[in-house]
Order: C-alpha cells, then sequence, then structure tokens
C-alpha cells in the first residue's frame, strides 16, 4: 500500500537553497536570494475557493444520471480529468490553465516538469555550461575536451532559451560560449595535428 505524501508548507522560500524568505519583501518582480544569489520570480498565488459541500450519491435521487467520482464512490462526479479522463468530485478536482485535474494526474504534471508554476527545482544552465567550459579546458592536452565544449555550447543554447533567463544573468553563459568555442578550435587543431604526425 503506498505511503501518502504529505507535504508542508512553512510559507515562502527561495526554489534553490530553501531559504525562508519574507512575504513582505517579495515583490513582482525579478529577486535575488540573499544566501546563493540565485535569481528567482516570486507570483502570488491565490487559490480558488474549495466547494464546502459535496453532494453525495444519496442526496442527488434516484432519478439522476451522474457518474460517480473515481476516488471517492459515493461522491458525485462533477467532472472529468483533462488527462486521463477519470471522472471526479469537487474533493479531486484541481485547476490549472483553464483545465481539471485528477490528483495524480496533477502530481506526475508537477514531478515531470509538465507544470512550471508548480517546479520547485530549476536548472543553473549557465553553471553547466562553465563547468563543461572548464572540464574541457583541462582535457584539452589529452584531446578529449573537444565533447565537453560541445555540451557546453549545448548548455548555454538551453540557458539562452529558458524562460527564467534574463539580460542581467547573461555575463555567465557569454563567457561559456567564449571558452567552449576557443577550447573547440584548439582541440580540433590539436587532433588535427595528431593524426597528420600520426599519418607521417
Amino acid at each position: 500500500m503506498p505511503v501518502p505524501r504529505v507535504i508542508t508548507y512553512a510559507g515562502p522560500a527561495c526554489p534553490r537553497c530553501n531559504l525562508p524568505l519574507s512575504l513582505e519583501n517579495l515583490t513582482l518582480a525579478e529577486e535575488i536570494c540573499p544566501r546563493c544569489q540565485g535569481y528567482f520570480k516570486a507570483t502570488v498565488f491565490h487559490p480558488p475557493q474549495r466547494v464546502a459541500r459535496v453532494l453525495q450519491i444519496g442526496q442527488s435521487g434516484p432519478e439522476s444520471t451522474t457518474g460517480t467520482c473515481a476516488n471517492h464512490p459515493r461522491n458525485i462526479a462533477v467532472t472529468n480529468c483533462g488527462r486521463c479522463g477519470l471522472f471526479i468530485c469537487s474533493l479531486c478536482e484541481l485547476e490549472m490553465h483553464g483545465e481539471k485535474y485528477c490528483p495524480a494526474c496533477f502530481d506526475r504534471m508537477t514531478q515531470n516538469g509538465g507544470a512550471e508554476e508548480a517546479q520547485t527545482r530549476f536548472r543553473d544552465w549557465g553553471a553547466l555550461a562553465i563547468a563543461m567550459a572548464l572540464c574541457a579546458l583541462v582535457l584539452d592536452w589529452a584531446m578529449i575536451g573537444v565533447p565537453f565544449n560541445v555540451l557546453s555550447i549545448y548548455y548555454v543554447i538551453r540557458g539562452f532559451r529558458d524562460p527564467q533567463f534574463s539580460r542581467d544573468k547573461a555575463l555567465l553563459p557569454a563567457l561559456s560560449l567564449l571558452l567552449a568555442l576557443v577550447g573547440l578550435a584548439w582541440g580540433i587543431v590539436v587532433i588535427a595535428k595528431f593524426l597528420k604526425v600520426g599519418s607521417l
């Protein structure tokens, strides 16, 4: 039997290092975490008011042709999940982007990254790019730095396409791109020289 997942909310926190933040100091503009210096945007979430009264089968009358909820067989289904089609009652109904979802599909979407609003972890493409570029610089002498340079360029492109990207964070990806291009050119020259010497 699966153990139910319990999520406790202790107030706003940095999405990268979980440093508790004061709600009064948050604005709709981009914020900088005082501990990890990571950038994030805070959005105020106003949850919809839940329906306090849930109709059960006995209250709907014998002439009712409504279906029952897949999770609560005694409750009347008010809608179906927009992802899997399961009939759900007002207790199970979770709304996002105008679509209604059952709890299982909503959990899957948040775990797989399908719901950007529900994400709590973000990938720092700039840091990954600079790490790969530096690894490539170290490994260029052994002629195995070229794949790391290509990976660094890929991370830079992903970073620029990231919706969380802002211009004030462009220095690290730009430096990574410069290092990766220089390292890629140097690696190709080293490999070409090695192949030329080997063919003699």
